[in-house]
Parts: C-alpha cells; sequence; structure tokens
C-alpha cells in the first residue's frame, strides 16, 4: 500500500514540497495518512528484524567512528511523524557529541514519511527510522546498557481495563527498558490523559529499576508562566523536556486545545543500588552450537505485593 501511494504521489508531483533553504523534497503529511493506533499485540503483520544487536547493521549513514561500531544513544518509542526525533538532533548539534537517534513506528505509511523527512533535512547520520513492534522486537535491536534516554509521547491509553497488557509502560515491559538504559540513564513519558500518567507513575514508582526523577503538570498558557519556580527552573535546564512538551505534533495539538500535558521522568538505578540481580545461564543468541553458554546479569523482580493483590 505505501509503494501504491509512493508511486501515486510521484507521478502526480504533489506529495512533496520544498522546505525553505534546502535543496530535498519534503514530503506532505496528508498523502501519508494513517490510523491513530494499532494494536501491538497482533501477529497479523510481519516486521524484518535482526537476530540480535550485534547483527542490526549500519542503520545510520556514514556512521561516526567514536565507539568503532554502529551505536545508538536516545530511542525515540512510537515516534509518530518524527518531530521529537529531529527536535532531539537539534539539542546535541556538536560534531563531537552527535546522539544517534533510534526511531520506532509500528505503522508502514508514518515510518515512509518520516524516512522521507530526514533524507529531506539531510539527518540522515543521526536518526534512523525503523518500523517494528517495540514491544516485542526491542531486544533484537538494543544491547544491555547502551541507551541514554528513551522517549515515549503519548502513547496509546488503552483505557479498558482487559487492554492495560497493551500499553508501552507497564511493569515487564518496565524491566525491558531498564535493561537497555545505561545506569542514572532517564524515562521520558508524556500524555495528556491524567489516568494514563498516574499508571505511568505508579508503574514506575513500584518498579525497583527506577525512581521517579521529575513529574509535573503543564499549561501552554502564558508560555508556562503559571508553573512553579522548580518547574520553570527545569524546563530551562532540561532542552529534552521542552522539546517533548513543545516539538511533538501531539504536543502542538494539545497546546491549540489549550489542555494540560503530564510529564514523567524516571531515572534508572544503578545495579549495586537493587535488591537483587541474580545471575543466570542463558544460551548465545549467535546460533553457533559451539559457542558456550555466556553467564549474563539479568534483572529480576518480583512484586510480591502486588501478585498477591492481583490474586
Amino acid at each position: 500500500v505505501v509503494d501504491e501511494v509512493a508511486s501515486y504521489c510521484v507521478d502526480s508531483g504533489n506529495y512533496v514540497e520544498k522546505e525553505e533553504g534546502s535543496m530535498n523534497l519534503y514530503p506532505q503529511k496528508k498523502y501519508f495518512r494513517s490510523r491513530a493506533h494499532c494494536n501491538p499485540l497482533a501477529n497479523n503483520d510481519g516486521f524484518d528484524y535482526p537476530k540480535n544487536p550485534d547483527e542490526r547493521g549500519n542503520i545510520f549513514v556514514n556512521t561516526s567512528s567514536r565507539t568503532g561500531k554502529n551505536y545508538i544513544d536516545y530511542v525515540d518509542v512510537g515516534c509518530g511523524f518524527g518531530g521529537l526525533s529531529i527536535a532531539l538532533a537539534n539539542i546535541d548539534d556538536d560534531d563531537e557529541k552527535k546522539k544517534k537517534i533510534l526511531a520506532l513506528e509500528i505503522r508502514s505509511k508514518v515510518v515512509e514519511f518520516v524516512k522521507r523527512r530526514i533524507n529531506a533535512l539531510n539527518l540522515q547520520d543521526r536518526i534512523a527510522c525503523v518500523r517494528t513492534n517495540a514491544m516485542i522486537h526491542l531486544p533484537h535491536f538494543l544491547h544491555k546498557a547502551e541507551i541514554e534516554k528513551m522517549f515515549f509521547c503519548f502513547p496509546d491509553p488503552h483505557f479498558k481495563a482487559k487492554n492495560f497488557r497493551r500499553r508501552i509502560i507497564s511493569k515487564a515491559l518496565l524491566t525491558e527498558y531498564a535493561f537497555f538504559l545505561k545506569p542514572y540513564g532517564f524515562l521520558y513519558a508524556i500524555t495528556d490523559v491524567s489516568q494514563l500518567h498516574k499508571w505511568h507513575l505508579d508503574t514506575c514508582r513500584n518498579h525497583p529499576s527506577f525512581h521517579i526523577y521529575f513529574h509535573a503538570t503543564f499549561h501552554h498558557d502564558s508560555n508556562y508562566q503559571g508553573q512553579s519556580a522548580e518547574e520553570q527552573q527545569y524546563l530551562q535546564c532540561d532542552p529534552f523536556l521542552l522539546a517533548i512538551i513543545s516539538h511533538t505534533e501531539e504536543a502542538k495539538k494539545v497546546a491549540r486545545a489549550q489542555n494540560p500535558i503530564y510529564c514523567l521522568i524516571a531515572q534508572r538505578l544503578p545495579d549495586d543500588q537493587l535488591p537483587f540481580s541474580p545471575s543466570i545461564v542463558v544460551s548465545s543468541s549467535s546460533g553457533d552450537a559451539n559457542k558456550r553458554n555466556e553467564v549474563v546479569e539479568a534483572d529480576v523482580f518480583f512484586d510480591q505485593e502486588q501478585d498477591n493483590n492481583d490474586d
């Protein structure tokens, strides 16, 4: 379907427009419309993904040799039309400290738009957009303790109790995110749904790998002048927070509607501060039968109190 749409748009000559100051063609969003959400637990669509992170290949153009390998610094889960990923690329613009952003999206038309947008802005060496299901395939892309920051902007709230397991932030998935984040790394989550924000707070607060670093409710009226002194100071000190509440497409919609934005920043605790982190033996994912099993550190947690409540 994406190829047919792209082919029609190319033939019509109307699917792109010139970005000011750029010789490249900038895609028009109206030709890449898609459903707002989809079921992440449905197995009715296939995705190409590497067997393990070592086989993910060079997903960026002109990969830097800073670490001698293809590396990722930030992950934008559910990137939408790419507004946050592009804003993140503009935050760290120093050639010596250029950060790499992996933008993940499950909708095919939206991925095609983001890729064309990245190419139009010549950011292929900073941003890579991949179509995948982050709830299932994220371990195939990321190494342990590789990521500095993860971003979850306006995820699907899944209001029905039977669909809570579809939420992108949950007790089980937080354990995965803790595995990928570096010690003292950050997880950002914003929403315009107060019930979902409470879910984020409770889930992160009850997970032993994270502690709540900052949370607040932001109002766009008067350029955030109504916020507390602490919140205004944090906005000035953290450009990433300002980016997620100002530069995403959903954030702009919320601002036009004059609705509040609920923000959460959780920090990944180092391993020596965790209750326990047992070593378990697992088979190597390389498929080499001659390679011995590796002993890896796995963060295994049990919330006995929560389990008793569930019973």
